[in-house]
């Protein structure tokens, strides 16, 4: 029983001094160089994202509706079709609507705390 955890103990034992002078060189290494976090620098990051999220969104949104398009067309005069097109073409534009909403909370709130230059941009440069 001893003797197995000797050698299972013993199989781990060459590494441990790469451990250690690993832990001595990263020690001595110079610190990296960092991203001052301020209120400025997240909201912008979250302006950010939420314009790439929100363009890609929009961009989903406008092609399910040409989907949707496309079924009306394609359902003739197949009413289960056309009751499905239907459907789907409803949830399309309730998506739409909340996808616009959730821009208009997020400008207004925006506006709200005070950020004058407001944009959701999703082609804009995110530096």
């Amino acid at each position: 029983m001893i003797y197995n955890r000797i050698r299972h103990f013993a199989r781990f034992l060459p590494v441990l001094p790469m451990i250690f002078w690993a832990g001595v060189a990263l020690a001595q290494a110079p610190s990296p160089k960092g991203v001052d976090l301020t209120i400025d620098y997240l909201v912008g990051r979250l302006e950010c994202l939420a314009g790439w999220f929100g363009g890609i969104a929009m961009t989903v949104t406008i092609i399910m509706l040409i989907v949707y398009g496309i079924m009306f067309l394609l359902s003739g005069d197949d009413s289960s079709k056309f009751t499905e097109a239907k459907k789907a073409l409803g949830t399309g534009i309730m998506g739409a609507f909340v996808i616009f909403g959730v821009y208009v909370i997020i400008a207004s709130v925006a506006v709200f705390i005070g950020d004058t230059t407001f944009t959701i941009n999703p082609f804009a440069s995110c530096q």
